[in-house]
């Protein structure tokens, strides 16, 4: 079987999530070692400015590679199947014009969770053109309920609908880190004795950051040895709220306790000073849901909390494999100091979380359910 990925080039316009999403599902496919896999980059301009073009060249960061891709797809197809699978490009759909479906079979990813199509008219428009062309498309793979009933009340037959999880690489994200703790601590001047709490992620107030500041703030006052660290990826809206998150620490007078750390080159660090990892998101994450860095720690085996929104809802069940509670300051406070001071009665949640990651999200076991995907059409 012979599968040609179209993607986005990658590129800092576009949410770091995204790229390594679309990153994990070729590399998961690549491991079942069944498929020859070829890769098109796609180039489609920031959607806020973006017209559509019926003319497909001027999309491929290479134009010569589709010539040289589509030549080679129709010699394999003698041979055997091909697959073309679109990844995350709502707003490309004209490839199906270029792709004669009785040579080529077509798989679409989406990426975008139901909240986020229904509050952005521009992605809708472009994605109900997709819809409207499903008799050209064999399967619509999703990554949560939401956006797998939103695309069934858009009369997509729920036949060529396949709900997956996001794939992690769980060997790369391996509780295996944690015996650097101490020199990691080390490295960046932190005391062993500090009870460390990790959030990852955008400084936008949907994902909670001002709420756990707040949380922070009357926790210390039962517990004092904290350090809560804010690992954020340096984007646009990160620079503008920035100067925001600054200044409530400082009102707060929680310097001592907070430690900003910008883009970080290898993640895994971060996750493996942590005790605690706290993702407060006030509603459904309208980049990815499940959010990546909910999979990442679960996959690193960490204890995490977060909050009932989204696919969270369905991934976690609460005290098994992670903690769910509504974004309330007392709620949060609780539960945390309570995992902090008593961390060994909390040790099978971690090992459950590692658990969920290897046989729901691994490489591996998405890698397989791709490839059946392929295999039914």
């Amino acid at each position: 079987m012979k599968v040609v990925f179209l993607t986005r080039r990658m590129n800092l316009k576009i949410p770091e999530a995204h790229n390594k999403i679309a990153m994990n599902m070729i590399n998961a496919l690549k491991l079942t070692n069944k498929v020859n896999v070829d890769i098109l980059n796609v180039r489609t301009p920031h959607i806020s400015g973006w017209r559509y073009s019926p003319y497909i060249l001027p999309y491929f960061t290479d134009p010569l590679s589709l010539y040289v891709t589509l030549f080679r797809s129709f010699i394999s197809f003698r041979k055997s199947r091909v697959v073309f699978h679109i990844i995350n490009l709502p707003e490309f759909f004209g490839i199906n014009k270029l792709l004669n479906q009785d040579l080529f079979k077509i798989v679409y990813t989406v990426f975008y969770p139901y909240e986020y199509l229904r509050t952005q008219p521009k992605i809708v428009s472009l994605f109900r053109l997709q819809v409207n062309k499903t008799s050209l498309v064999d399967k619509i793979i999703c990554f949560n309920n939401d956006t797998y009933n939103y695309l069934l009340k858009k009369g997509i037959d729920r036949k060529k609908i396949i709900k997956l999880f996001p794939p992690v690489d769980t060997q790369l994200f391996h509780p295996i880190f944690e015996k650097y703790r101490g020199e990691l601590r080390q490295d960046m001047n932190i005391p062993q004795s500090k009870k460390v709490i990790l959030f990852i992620g955008s400084l936008v107030p949907e994902r909670g950051v001002f709420l756990l500041i707040d949380v922070l703030n009357q926790l210390r006052k039962k517990l004092n040895n904290l350090i809560l660290i804010i690992a954020y990826p340096e984007n646009e809206n990160d620079k503008i709220l920035l100067p925001k998150v600054i200044r409530a620490i400082k009102l707060l007078q929680l310097q001592d306790h907070v430690l900003l750390l910008g883009k970080q080159k290898d993640i895994r660090k971060i996750y493996s000073i942590s005790d605690l990892v706290v993702l407060p998101f006030l509603r459904t994450y309208w980049i990815t849901d499940p959010p990546l860095v909910l999979l990442e720690s679960l996959s690193m085996g960490k204890i995490v909390i977060t909050t009932p929104f989204g696919e969270a809802r369905y991934l976690i069940k609460n005290l098994e494999n992670g903690i769910l509670i509504e974004p309330f300051i007392d709620s949060y406070v609780n539960m945390m100091y309570n995992i902090l001071t008593h961390p060994d009665e909390y040790q099978d949640i971690a090992r459950n979380a590692r658990t969920t990651a290897i046989e729901k999200f691994s490489l591996t076991t998405i890698g397989r359910e791709i490839y059946e995907i392929y295999a039914t059409i």
